[in-house]
């Protein structure tokens, strides 16, 4: 029976040391670690840094140092952790956490208190969405980092104008060369409308002739071009194509009796969406 007490009373005692060093060494004022990345990535982009002071708590004089752990969205996409940059006062340089095993010192043992900066290098292309991660460090409790990636869309037409000589009487015309869009993206929820508001004749001095009856402007997806005639109206979406995507397609017009030979020009128009 003592021999059981004493166990007991051996173990309550490692409980109490076990939660005494559990005890938080520090804690943070500023904050919070919350960044919201708007507009595209770009490697010449600022850094958004937010700052914080780390302050001791007791008496015990120790470096404290801290790893980043993953962060992910509720996708389950990873935020790439080489993006997540660290100033302190103890190096000139730009820290980084290599990989989650990764340490890096934050309060020095000599110090009470150090003013740090954290932030994201926005340079490169990461899904849409709002990732969730934490400082974490054996002197305390782990700090949450949360970092909103909005949706972009960057698109690109090449040609955007259009001209076709139209000299061999009524038929079906094509532009001499393709037209080419280029899609990227962070989010396959773009929605690209390619349309016109048709051909008008030209004259000799480059400008629309007087009384030109317009002819409507057809699409026809190079990857569909089996089809048997193209469209006024092209919608290109990202779940067909996903987040990045270069789409050709040829620019087709039906020439008739009432249109005047000679050359012909317009624009074409591009409207971005983003659905839901």
């Amino acid at each position: 029976m003592k021999g059981s007490r004493g166990m007991v009373l051996a173990m309550l005692a490692l409980a109490l040391i076990v939660s005494s060093g559990a005890q938080a060494s520090f804690v943070i004022e500023g904050g919070p670690l919350q960044w919201v990345l708007e507009g595209k990535p770009s490697s010449s982009r600022p850094v958004e840094y937010v700052g914080l002071r780390l302050i001791r708590v007791g008496e015990e004089r120790r470096s404290l140092y801290f790893r980043l752990s993953e962060l992910h969205d509720d996708q389950g996409n990873e935020f790439p952790l080489d993006l997540i940059v660290l100033r302190t006062p103890y190096d000139s340089d730009e820290q980084r956490w290599e990989n989650v095993l990764s340490e890096r010192c934050l309060l020095a043992a000599d110090d009470d208190y150090v003013d740090l900066k954290l932030g994201v290098r926005y340079s490169e292309v990461v899904v849409a969405g709002t990732y969730r991660g934490s400082l974490l460090s054996d002197a305390g409790e782990e700090v949450p980092l949360e970092v909103v990636v909005q949706p972009f869309t960057d698109v690109t037409l090449g040609p955007a104008t259009i001209r076709l000589d139209a000299l061999a009487g009524p038929g079906l015309y094509r532009a001499a060369e393709p037209a080419q869009i280029s899609v990227r993206a962070n989010h396959v929820n773009w929605i690209v409308n390619v349309n016109s508001g048709g051909l008008f004749r030209i004259d000799d001095q480059n400008r629309v002739a007087v009384q030109s009856e317009f002819i409507p402007l057809f699409f026809v997806e190079v990857r569909a071009a089996n089809e048997s005639s193209g469209r006024e109206n092209l919608r290109l979406q990202g779940e067909d194509y996903g987040r990045e995507a270069l789409i050709t397609f040829e620019v087709q017009a039906y020439v008739g009796w009432g249109h005047p030979a000679g050359t012909y020009g317009g624009v074409i128009n591009v409207d971005v969406e983003v659905g839901d």
